[in-house]
């Protein structure tokens, strides 16, 4: 093997090289190209045209037959390599945009996510755009002179201490339960008295929130508090991405509020770093290695020793294993409190709606039908969707309850063949029998939001209609006249003065999706509808949801679940309890890979799943307890980086994968 090559070489010894009227004339540069063999700086020399390459800048180099552009990692006048260094061929900017700590911890996150670095800071650092580079004037910016309202942690259990250590100068770390924004105990108002605290520290701020439309509303309450700040993030042109982090980098601002991509942001002296709605997809990389901004902050928070908070109505497992840990503190609102500000959530059983008769049945049934009426005659009412489309579930033809796992509770697919599997174990259940009525007729059906508007057009003659949704035009705000407003999660809209009513629809469909965090991400669905009701309305949650899970949102119990989730994964063996990798391949290519790792010379000690066929092959999965799983990423980045120098069948590596079998 290649990687037991390497391992038997002996250490290179360093080499002075020199370079007539060029000081430090060895640059290390990590080449802006994603690939696994190639996953580590590599040394250069500089002659009298390219002297002027700053660590940070950016360069242009000769690699893999073609031209790449490259990031100057360190400038010395030694060398490892013991042959001749190729030469640079031009400076591309001398404008340090990449910085120590940016690249530390994009090497860090490579290192455990089995990740490209390249790829990883293509992500952290915008496209170059040389018209702004060349215009831009740096400008620091000076630490204002805040009141801090730390009194917005009043009806909490320690908040206050939370804010005070923050002021100090110090790093907490707490996961905060928050309440809905209207009023100034509200998630925002204690967002501000964070960010303000920290500011008083004369540190700087990061702020996270999932969507363009919060970062829009968050903006205009710091503008009121009178804090100036930056937005980053998605909606930005090129030019606009590329001067805001010019602007972090010279110290033009002191706080910045943005979406995913924003969690990059070049601050400097880094004193907090907040993520609202933590528990949100939205928040989880598209692109390899499919970093979640919550795991992005806790590995930056580590490095920059600054305060973190994770917010939310309803909690990720992953958070919730913070506090388990003893990482974090948990900070909670009162009781009584959270219930002065929140409104009444219902969940009817099947029971309950089978005294209406068929009508009981129906998708809207009469209490949904009379609680929409009733919120008619004061103003706007919410009905949630759970998309644009159509939501794919295996439910009992005779009663409509989901197919759940005899083993682990996860939810069954049904194959072309009529096989019933588990997405989240992948064992078959080919005698499957309902549990609620005793019926071993399974069908797999599709629920969705497609005419949802038109249906409560016909109920409700004479309303008017919103819809609000990503597939055709997201409305952000309406005012207080009554209509319908059919939105699906994350396009409500936000009333004038909050919602009269809410209907939640196909609950069980939502939560029943083959993710292993479809029930947290359910929970936190709902409870961003609801918190966008009136105090004094109601919120109905329909859909034959799991009792354990309905009553965690008529309680309002984000924490609570999160507890149970977390319990549930540990007596399971499910991430992020332990450490699961996901590998995706072909066949032949996934088989030499899992035989390469049993060669590693690496003391490792981790069990394989499968291999499972899916659609594009077959994944197998690699199952290792926390504390000793870095010994095996370091084997898969060695066994990808050997696999990539010998041109070997491209083999797809995954942490934590949502979807364990469901590819299939």
């Amino acid at each position: 093997m290649i990687q037991d090559a390497l391992l038997a070489l002996p250490d290179p010894t360093p080499r002075t090289v020199t370079v007539p009227g060029v000081e430090n004339p060895v640059v290390s540069v990590l080449v802006d190209l994603s690939v696994p063999h190639l996953n580590r700086p590599l040394d250069y020399v500089l002659d009298a045209k390219t002297r002027n390459a700053k660590v940070g800048g950016l360069v242009r180099v000769n690699m893999a037959g073609g031209r790449h552009n490259g990031w100057v990692i360190s400038r010395g006048s030694t060398t490892e390599h013991p042959g001749r260094l190729a030469r640079i061929r031009s400076v591309v900017s001398t404008q340090p945009l990449l910085t120590d700590s940016i690249y530390e911890l994009a090497v860090r996150l490579s290192r455990k996510y089995c990740g490209s670095i390249a790829g990883i800071l293509a992500e952290a650092i915008p496209k170059r755009h040389a018209r702004t580079e060349g215009s831009f004037v740096p400008n620091e910016a000076d630490f204002p002179d805040l009141q801090i309202r730390s009194d917005v942690f009043a009806g909490t259990d320690s908040g206050k201490a939370l804010c005070s250590r923050l002021q100090a100068g110090q790093s907490p770390r707490a996961l905060v339960m928050g309440m809905p924004p209207s009023g100034e105990q509200g998630w925002v108002g204690q967002y501000i008295a964070l960010v303000a605290s920290t500011l008083a520290s004369k540190r700087t701020a990061l702020v996270i929130l999932p969507t363009a439309s919060q970062v829009k509303y968050f903006s205009t309450m710091l503008e009121q508090a009178g804090i100036d700040h930056l937005r980053m993030g998605s909606g930005l042109s090129d030019a606009q991405r590329y001067r805001a982090h010019l602007v972090c980098l010279s110290g033009g601002t002191k706080v910045v509020v943005g979406t995913r991509s924003a969690i990059w942001a070049p601050l400097s002296d880094l004193g907090l770093i907040a993520i609202w709605d933590e528990a949100s997809d939205s928040l989880e990389g598209r692109r390899s290695p499919y970093l979640h901004a919550r795991t992005i902050a806790v590995e930056r928070a580590a490095l920059a020793q600054c305060g973190l908070v994770l917010g939310g109505y309803a909690r990720s497992v992953e958070a919730h294993m913070l506090l388990e840990s003893g990482w974090c503190a948990s900070v909670t609102p009162l009781r009584e409190v959270l219930r002065s500000h929140t409104c009444i959530n219902e969940a009817p059983t099947d029971q309950e709606l089978e005294a209406y008769g068929p009508s009981g049945h129906m998708r809207i049934p009469p209490p949904a039908h009379k609680l929409l009426a009733r919120g008619l005659e004061h103003g706007p009412v919410l009905i949630q969707a759970p998309r644009e489309g159509y939501v794919p579930v295996t439910a009992c033809v005779d009663c409509g309850s989901l197919a759940r796992c005899q083993e682990c509770s996860g939810p069954l697919s049904l194959s072309g063949a009529g096989m019933l599997s588990c997405n989240w174990c992948g064992k078959t259940n080919p005698n499957y029998h309902c549990p609620e009525c005793g019926s071993a007729r399974i069908r797999s059906r599709k629920v969705g939001a497609r005419r949802v508007g038109e249906e409560l057009g016909r109920a409700f003659p004479g309303v008017t209609v919103t819809v609000s949704g990503a597939a055709r035009a997201v409305v952000e705000e309406i005012d207080a006249q009554p209509r319908l407003v059919v939105a699906t999660p994350g396009a409500e809209p936000v009333a004038e003065r909050g919602y009269f009513a809410a209907v939640l629809l196909d609950g069980a469909a939502t939560a029943g999706r083959p993710e292993l965090w479809a029930p947290t991400e359910a929970l936190r669905r709902w409870f961003n509808a609801a918190a966008l009701v009136r105090p004094e309305g109601r919120t109905l949650l329909l859909g034959a949801v799991d009792r354990a899970l309905a009553g965690a949102f008529i309680r309002w119990d984000g924490p609570g679940w999160a507890r149970r989730e977390y319990e549930e994964r540990k007596t399971l063996d499910l991430p992020p309890v332990n450490w699961m990798v996901a590998v995706d391949g072909g066949q032949e290519a996934v088989e030499e890979l899992l035989a390469q790792l049993k060669e590693s010379p690496l003391q490792l000690k981790y069990e394989v799943l499968g291999p499972l066929p899916t659609s594009n092959g077959v994944r197998a999965l690699l199952r290792s307890h926390l504390g000793e799983h870095m010994q095996l990423m370091t084997a898969l980045n060695g066994v990808q980086a050997s696999r990539s120098a010998a041109r070997k069948q491209k083999v797809r590596v995954q942490v934590s994968p949502a979807d364990l079998w469901s590819v299939h």
